[in-house]
């Protein structure tokens, strides 16, 4: 899978490109579920629409080994050189993502303006201001919230799930069931489709498991301590009002941590660090943001916050 996804639009529109930051799971392909975000008068050739990109996270390229990133910081850097390189290399920038890929958003937009580049706007798709991420207090927690965020993006797949009460990972997220219909070398037969599907939820997994420790460790990994500020660039944050059903395998503090962000309007952002933030409501529940039934509903949201970009 390339890490680059052309979504929809032209590449050739003379309207700035919405670039999608991947959420926890790495994968840029849930995007496709979106409807054309541009309105047929926006722009002069009514054929020619916003081109719209898609990240994934190299891990899932054919070949490509994974390090795992130290920071959301580190990851930012390297998707910026990425979107200079394969999509746009001069601003101004529209960024946006689903949930953790709008953290990552908001730090790219950081280091593009640090570099003296213009983001206009970054869209956030239900995205924690992740300063607020609770940290985990030992293995066996990171291993739990780990397998229900694998199992909620499994079942949307349907994958197989995987049960919390299986033997912790190890530090790079793997186990030894992960590489069991590998071969000797460690490669994968290109032909075997079911041995391909095990190392794509292999791949899957340790993402998630990376994603999470960067989340829990956040604040203690910002450059410097200093949050990224962006007094030039406005933000929205498209905000889901629907709590779904926590699962009873989470501590009590971190299922009432949830419930207090579900009540939250701005889900732990401060208006102070943009040039101005809004929040428009969505009726989704978080994990079901591209789910048939709220496509569409998403898809006119993202016009409307678009229509107001340029």
């Amino acid at each position: 899978m390339d890490t680059v996804l052309h979504i929809q639009g032209s590449p050739d529109s003379s309207l700035t490109p919405l670039i999608l930051i991947h959420a926890i799971s790495g994968l840029a392909l849930p995007y496709f579920a979106l409807g054309p975000l541009s309105y047929a008068d926006e722009d002069k050739n009514l054929h020619e629409g916003r081109p719209v990109y898609g990240i994934s996270a190299p891990i899932y390229e054919h070949g490509s080994p994974f390090a795992a990133p130290g920071s959301l910081f580190e990851v930012a850097a390297l998707y910026v050189s990425i979107i200079r390189r394969e999509i746009q290399p001069k601003g101004p920038y529209l960024l946006g993502g689903w949930s953790m890929g709008g953290m990552i958003a908001v730090e790219m937009a950081a280091i593009l303006t640090a570099e003296g580049e213009t983001v206009q706007h970054v869209i956030l798709i239900d995205s924690l201001n992740p300063e607020l991420y609770p940290p985990f207090q030992d293995a066996r927690e990171h291993h739990v919230v780990s397998t229900i965020t694998y199992n909620a993006i499994a079942r949307r797949m349907n994958a197989p799930e995987e049960s919390a009460s299986a033997p912790l990972r190890d530090e790079d997220g793997s186990s030894s069931s992960d590489t069991s219909r590998e071969s000797s070398d460690g490669e994968i037969d290109s032909e075997d489709e079911a041995g391909s599907m095990v190392r794509f939820y292999s791949q899957l997994r340790q993402h998630i498991h990376h994603g999470l420790r960067m989340l829990s460790s956040y604040r203690s990994a910002i450059p410097g301590g200093q949050r990224p500020l962006l007094p030039n660039t406005n933000a929205t944050l498209i905000k889901c009002e629907t709590l779904g059903t926590l699962s009873p395998l989470l501590r009590d503090k971190r299922r009432d941590f949830a419930r207090k962000i579900n009540r939250d309007a701005t889900n732990g952002w401060s208006d102070s660090r943009f040039k101005s933030f809004a929040t428009v409501p969505f009726s989704a529940m978080h994990d079901g943001c591209f789910d048939e039934s709220f496509a569409g509903e998403l898809t006119l949201i993202l016009r409307n916050v678009l229509g107001r970009s340029g």
